[in-house]
């Protein structure tokens, strides 16, 4: 009988073993370490962003990019178009010639420059 042979991925190897002592300093910290380990930061911030404890407990965002539009000069040039489909009500007699199912749906416009809203049912 042959001998068995396991192949080890040193890498995988070396990440495990970093997963394990993060998760021993993070989940089950006995004090202070100063230097028992160096870690570089951006594998730290990706091993922490990671955790489910720190997603749940983390910081807000300091900033939060959102869409612009006090550089419009122009009135009238760009505006935001919604859809909203408008439930059907089964109970509403109609007295259309199909009886197929009726849907009923508004157009929202909304100038970005003024604000003025205006809909088309």
């Amino acid at each position: 009988m042959g001998k068995l042979v396991i192949y080890i991925d040193p890498q995988k190897a070396h990440n495990l073993d970093w997963h394990l002592a993060l998760q021993k300093l993070y989940y089950r910290p006995e004090g202070l370490y100063q230097n028992a380990y160096s870690f570089p930061f951006t594998d730290l911030k990706k091993w922490l962003d990671r955790q489910a404890m720190y997603q749940i407990f983390c910081p807000s965002p300091k900033h939060i990019p959102y869409a612009s539009y006090s550089k419009i000069t122009k009135s009238n040039t760009v505006y935001q178009y919604d859809l909203i489909e408008i439930p059907y009500d089964e109970d509403a007699d109609t007295n259309l010639l199909d009886d197929g199912p009726i849907y009923y749906y508004v157009l929202l416009v909304i100038n970005c420059v003024t604000r003025n809203k205006d809909f088309i049912f």
